[in-house]
């Protein structure tokens, strides 16, 4: 074990920078390996296959904890607490607020700031579903008809809605039926809501319950109990409610095909104890459609219900052990998974069984036909499975064990070595680095649960500030917290303070092609005094503002909005505007961050502040809309936007000459004498070369105030003292301009590398990322005209691939994490002729790609549009409209 003399700052620093940018080292068990099989019609399967009566890997799914079939569709939770959907879109149960259908796994963005620890989608119906996020929260979405979302109403929801009736309940356990729904709390108790229809939600009635309302009556053998609820499973019209010591079982509901376990048909609309069951020791219960199951403590099933699934000539009319014929009673079963008329078991050895209904090939067994008996999935041995899940006719089964940590990092694994770069910690056993990383997660839980209570203001000091708030802006803790929790955070703020009613913000009017006699004004110019005048209009999901470009001929849904974003970014860096600098290093062709800009010090009027106010808006929204900017700005602005004090190191890092200047000052070569001083030192009074490259005083006289050899030392003191804050008002207002879109103290909680990446994600273009957001028309992912689009692209260079962007979306940056990216490229095949340009619609993120006839015509092709066509414009349709005297008009016809 390690001292906790060996853990130092360093050590700690590393091990988080470890975990933060590769989170996927951690997982417990490694990378998931998917499978799915069964229908596959629309795109539950994550592919474009219609079905597949076969185990096929999933290639997108590598980081998920927990998998869930539903209804012609599939959710997972990545270990992050981040939630994907892909498949059938109908009812808006995906969550994506559209009924679109999706193949590849897209990240539910109204989940995105909460960690989501467990999920249940409804088998059966038109789908609907339930979320629990590690706070204790619950959000439901899909079809809301009788009541089933929890709301108070019965309206759908395209998108997940916090159940504010639950607000406080302690809730432990969700669970979706076929329109109902029923929740579990960490005292045991039960609320369902939805339809009451054959008493399935155990009132005494069947009324419906539009708001949770706790069940309050159980019954054994005629007489009301007392009972602790553990877990509750939701049929297609009937409940199975476990107690939370395993000793007894209830049912309610439609009692069919004696489903119940009563031992009659009759319907129960009160609890009540199914007596074969009482002492027994169950684990789980689960309901299909016309049966039930359980599973005991010693791994062996119970049945009761409709014959097929109970492996029975007859229907089962009380609970017995699953009899037949076959492998799987002489296994330890660990779990069951029943869809409305199969099911699936897992063993303790990884092996995975099924049985029932098989038309879609939802058993996975290879061919079509139902199974009376448990079948072994032959594909999946020594494949190790470790979890499974069924929908209504497809399942899946992952060697990811079960998410069920309500940490932020969940479960951690023990990655197989650690990486070279990380010298601090090379020599120190991973096991040893787990135990760590998990002291730094509660420490993280610990100051992001309570940094509304800090003074993170970086440029105003006093005797009231508390230690850990000084450490904060000295930046000595910041490395060690996690960012996940960080975004968290910043992602809830930014949920609960979004417009979500309006598509766009103010419409503001820019001209980019200058009237006759007049001089083209710079867009930056053009737009921020429109903007700073609207600050609480801005606070949007996708688009801050609309834009109507007077003279040219489209009209904004989006792609031009990117793109004059794109075009401010160009002008603060060529030269255009003067808020943006090189570093000293450039100027001069030394040292580190050539590449790089930095604030003007010179730029401190009036008007100056509110154009960095502006700069700060633009950074906040790039947040706000995961939308980043094409910005290279050196480490040291973004400390100190950051709040961090900046250091003589990060001085260094973009003036090289100033401080070896200093230091040659401060420590003289011998020739140098009092009596030579004036002659081998350039510089006569207090002062010094600022960012701009102007001699400034570093005090107020310093221009009055000789530099001698006695007083260099209290020179070099003071001229670094001024370099070091001659940016502080600057940086002040960029974050008072961030503060409009975003919640500004919560910057006191981050790094400043991971601000850059916040506001401008990664400068190398990661065309995975693309890949896993495209989706297709007339076309799929397989099609050879696809297969050969990736792989021209991956072959790109980085200014390629950052045209190529330019060309579809108006954008030059993507987000650094795949769930950041908002809007979905479409990828069209069309009729056109094989030799034609492909082209784009800039606003949708739409490609339209004629069916070439070869990869190198393709790459030529894509090539030249991406080169010579690289500004938003139509034919006309918006000309005589975007003029001084025009409209706009509000038609979708006329959107490019």
């Amino acid at each position: 074990e390690q001292r906790r003399e060996d853990w130092t700052l360093d050590t700690d620093c590393q091990l988080m920078q470890w975990y933060n940018s590769h989170p996927e080292d951690w997982i417990l068990g490694g990378k998931a390996r998917v499978y799915f099989w069964g229908g596959g019609g629309s795109g539950q399967l994550a592919n474009d296959s219609k079905s597949t009566p076969l185990p096929q890997l999933c290639e997108f799914l590598e980081c998920s904890q927990n998998v869930i079939a539903s209804v012609n569709c599939t959710y997972a939770i990545d270990h992050h607490g981040s939630v994907y959907s892909f498949g059938d879109g109908g009812h808006g149960k995906l969550g994506h607020n559209s009924t679109e259908a999706f193949i590849i796994p897209q990240c539910i963005e109204a989940l995105q700031g909460y960690i989501i620890i467990q999920l249940s989608a409804s088998k059966s119906g038109d789908g609907h579903c339930l979320a629990l996020a590690n706070n204790g929260d619950v959000f439901s979405w899909g079809e809301g008809d009788l009541g089933r979302l929890g709301h108070g109403d019965t309206y759908k929801q395209r998108r997940p809605k916090k159940i504010e009736a639950l607000k406080g309940k302690n809730v432990v356990m969700v669970c979706a039926g076929d329109r109902y729904s029923a929740v579990v709390t960490r005292e045991g108790h039960l609320y369902t809501f939805g339809s009451g229809s054959e008493g399935r939600t155990g009132h005494g009635n069947s009324e419906t319950k539009r708001v949770p309302k706790q069940v309050t009556k159980f019954l054994k053998n005629g007489e009301e109990v007392v009972v602790r609820v553990g877990q509750v499973s939701c049929g297609s019209n009937h409940t199975l409610v476990l107690s939370s010591d395993g000793m007894e079982v209830f049912s309610f509901g439609e009692g069919q095909h004696y489903k119940l376990g009563h031992g009659v048909t009759t319907s129960v609309n009160t609890p009540q104890s199914i007596p074969q069951l009482s002492g027994v020791g169950v684990s789980k219960v689960t309901c299909g459609k016309e049966f039930s199951m359980a599973l005991t403590n010693n791994g062996k099933i119970y049945v009761w219900g409709q014959r097929t699934e109970c492996c029975s000539s007859t229907d089962v009319q009380t609970p017995q052990f699953l009899s037949g014929n076959h492998g799987l009673n002489s296994q330890t079963v660990t779990d069951i998974q029943t869809g409305p008329d199969n099911v699936i078991a897992l063993t303790d050895n990884g092996e995975v069984w099924s049985w029932g209904s098989n038309k879609e090939g939802q058993l996975g067994v290879g061919d079509l036909d139902p199974r009376i008996q448990p079948s072994l999935v032959k594909t999946l041995i020594g494949v190790n499975i470790r979890q499974i899940s069924v929908g209504k006719c497809h399942a899946s089964a992952s060697t990811a064990p079960p998410h069920s940590s309500d940490d932020s990092m969940g479960e951690l694994g023990l990655p197989i070595s650690i990486p070279t770069k990380y010298t601090a910690i090379t020599n120190i056993k991973i096991e040893s680095l787990r135990a760590r990383l998990k002291v730094l997660s509660q420490f993280s839980n610990l100051v992001f649960s309570n940094w509304t209570n800090f003074s993170c203001n970086p440029f105003q000091y006093n005797s009231l500030d508390v230690l850990q708030t000084y450490q904060l802006n000295k930046a000595n803790i910041r490395p060690i917290l996690s960012q996940n929790l960080f975004r968290s955070k910043l992602l809830q703020t930014i949920t609960h303070t979004m417009i979500a009613s309006k598509s766009y913000g103010p419409i503001i009017t820019i001209r980019r092609i200058p009237a006759e006699g007049h001089n083209h004004k710079p867009l930056f110019y053009q737009i921020s005094p429109q903007i700073l005048a609207k600050p609480k209009e801005l606070l949007l999901p996708q688009r801050a503002w609309k834009v109507t470009l007077i003279g040219e001929g489209a009209d904004d849904a989006g792609g031009v909005f990117d793109e004059t974003i794109a075009l401010m970014c160009i002008e603060l860096e060529d030269g255009t505007l003067p808020f943006f600098i090189p570093t000293p290093n450039a100027r001069n062709k030394c040292g580190y961050n050539c590449d790089r800009f930095v604030l003007n010090p010179a730029c401190c009027s009036k008007s100056d502040a509110d154009y960095y106010r502006f700069i700060g808006l633009l950074f906040g929204i790039a947040i706000r809309t995961k939308k980043p900017l094409a910005l290279h700005l050196a480490p040291l602005v973004w400390k100190l936007i950051a709040g961090i004090e900046i250091t003589m190191d990060n001085l260094e890092e973009v003036d090289l000459a100033f401080m070896q200047a200093m230091r040659g000052i401060r420590k003289l070569s011998d020739d140098i004498t009092p009596a030579t001083f004036s002659e081998m030192i350039p510089i006569s009074s207090f002062e010094a070369y600022n960012m701009a490259g102007h001699l400034t005083p570093v005090l107020t006289g310093g221009r009055n105030i000789p530099l001698t050899y006695t007083n260099r030392r209290d020179y070099v003191d003071k001229s670094i003292h001024f370099r070091l804050h001659e940016l502080d008002k600057q940086a002040l207002y960029v974050r008072e301009g961030m503060s409009l879109i975003i919640p500004v103290p919560l910057l006191s909680l981050t790094t400043g590398q991971q601000l850059e990446t916040a506001v401008c994600g990664e400068k190398e273009l990661d065309i995975q990322i693309l890949k896993r957001v495209a989706k297709y028309r007339d076309c799929g992912p397989s099609d050879r005209l696809v297969v050969w689009l990736w792989d021209t692209l991956e072959n790109f260079t980085n200014d390629e691939k950052i045209l190529f962007l330019r060309f579809t979306s108006g954008r030059s940056r993507l987000p650094s994490r795949v769930q950041d990216v908002t809007q979905r490229l479409l990828i069209i095949k069309t009729m056109k002729n094989k030799n034609a340009l492909p082209t784009a619609q800039t606003c949708f993120f739409h490609l339209k790609l004629p069916n070439y006839t070869s990869q190198e015509l393709l790459a030529s092709r894509l090539r030249y549009a991406i080169n010579n066509c690289r500004s938003i414009d139509t034919d006309g349709y918006m000309l005589p409209r975007n003029t001084e005297g025009g409209g706009v008009s509000s038609s979708d016809d006329d959107i490019y």
